[in-house]
């Protein structure tokens, strides 16, 4: 077997590891698949393609600069990836080694998210990670990239200047127990209460908890003597 045979053989083999190229580009009608990198027997029939997206790529048909061959077959010698400038992207072709190369590899973190070229064309991703390029057509267009803000709860935050905090040390000093004062009413909070009210005959049905809000029952508080609970 000559070494000519013995290289088209491996290449073969190592580009049907890469898989499929699949898109994510859904927002337009794409006329032309732009990209090596898939088997022949699937860049062919299509089928996989489909599937994915429940697109038509006129594969066949697509000659342009990704394509090895200007008689517009496909060729498994090349893998493509890209390096993007302010001004175009670049296109770098390297022999199949089933590894990218460094290059390569620098270019792929610039893509963590799609980038648009001139508010058309976007950024397909292989299976492995890796970027080609799309060539899109129709009606498309330009979605920007909108950060997801998530809404957080707010956190129980101790305030040593709250009326609730003032209200529960005066109900400690008057001896109806609320605990630790923290300016949070939980169920201390209200059993101190509760006691006050007792002790207070007149406000026995009309305390809530709004009151730990209310600076005209703090002064209230302030004017009974120490222990009034007890």
């Amino acid at each position: 077997m000559s070494k000519k045979i013995r290289f088209i053989i491996l290449s073969l083999w190592l580009t049907s590891l890469s898989g499929p190229v699949y898109s994510d580009i859904l927002d337009c009608k794409l006329t032309n698949y732009r990209a090596l990198g898939s088997t022949i027997a699937d860049a062919k029939s299509q089928n996989f393609i489909k599937n994915r997206l429940g697109t038509e790529f006129k594969i066949d048909t697509a000659k342009n600069t990704l394509q090895v061959a200007v008689d517009g077959k496909w060729r498994p010698k090349v893998k493509i990836s890209l390096s993007y400038s302010a001004a175009n992207y670049k296109i770098y072709k390297h022999t199949v080694t089933g590894v990218f190369k460094d290059t390569s590899q620098k270019f792929r973190l610039q893509f963590s998210h799609r980038i648009n070229t001139n508010g058309t064309a976007r950024v397909t991703q292989t299976q492995s990670g890796n970027f080609l390029p799309v060539q899109a057509s129709g009606n498309c267009k330009k979605l920007p990239i909108k950060p997801k803000i998530e809404k957080v709860k707010k956190a129980s935050v101790i305030d040593k200047t709250n009326t609730a905090l003032e209200i529960q040390k005066q109900l400690n000093r008057l001896g109806c127990n609320v605990g630790y004062p923290d300016g949070v009413i939980g169920a201390k909070s209200k059993r101190g209460l509760k006691a006050f009210a007792k002790a207070n005959k007149t406000f026995v049905n009309n305390l809530d908890v709004s009151v730990f809000s209310n600076k005209q029952f703090l002064n209230f508080l302030k004017l009974k003597p120490n222990g009034f609970c007890d």
